[in-house]
């Protein structure tokens, strides 16, 4: 026996559908690799904007207190995160809520930033992500959309983003390591997060001086793939 750490196992996620997911992601890694389009992971975070207790020194016997302003359960703070493949980069776009009007704005917004490369973005089952208004803007903006499989969390790098609970230092994150024929597919991806490096406090960004097409590097291929480390930091 030994002591380890319990991993979430899938059990609504269809592996028909996972498996279909990961032989159409390979494709779209691949054509990210060789330029021919870019390629984006898009998710939300919610952060109830309430004290976050964690660990502090504090005298021996006595209990460490964080005042609270007892906010309520609408106080809250969206961030839709976008893992950009080929740049290595990631945004990180604050709206007061995650909804069809601001899914639209972040669509918008990433267009013109690339105004003529060939955009995909990947992303979940939200219902703002599947309403017919969101899809209609993604056409005429000439993005295609291609949503994740249904409980498949491990499928999204930018997932990691929101289970640090937007840490005051966010590291960029590689894509999940794709490869079928290594997984149980009703088992989750294994994500490895780099660990954060020092930088000075404020809202700036740090990065390593990189190519513009980060994917395409080597031309690393679809298991082994790693980036150069990302920090974004971000305070009020």
């Amino acid at each position: 026996m030994s002591w380890k750490k319990a991993k979430k196992l899938l059990g609504r996620a269809d592996p028909e559908r996972r498996q279909a997911f990961v032989e159409r992601i390979q494709d779209l890694l691949a054509g990210a690799q060789r330029d021919r389009h870019l390629l984006v992971y898009l998710d939300e975070a919610h952060i109830h904007q309430d004290a976050d207790l964690g660990y502090g020194w504090a005298d021996r016997g006595r209990r460490l207190w964080v005042a609270s302003p007892s906010p309520r359960l609408s106080d809250k703070l969206s961030f839709y995160g976008l893992y950009l493949y080929n740049e290595g980069q990631v945004r990180l776009w604050p709206y007061a809520r995650a909804n069809g009007e601001h899914t639209i704005d972040v669509l918008r917004r990433l267009r013109a930033e690339w105004p003529e490369d060939k955009l995909i973005v990947v992303w979940d089952g939200a219902s703002y992500h599947r309403a017919g208004v969101v899809r209609e803007a993604a056409t005429a903006l000439q993005i295609d959309l291609v949503p994740l499989p249904g409980y498949s969390p491990d499928f999204m790098p930018v997932e990691a983003l929101g289970s640090a609970r937007m840490s005051p230092i966010i590291t960029a994150i590689p894509p999940p390591r794709i490869s079928a024929d290594a997984w149980l597919l009703s088992r989750p991806a294994s994500i490895t997060t780099p660990a954060p490096s020092p930088t000075d406090s404020g809202s700036r960004i740090t990065s390593i001086p990189t190519k513009k097409n980060f994917a395409s590097q080597s031309r690393r291929g679809l298991v082994q793939i790693a980036i150069p480390l990302l920090i974004f930091v971000y305070s009020n």
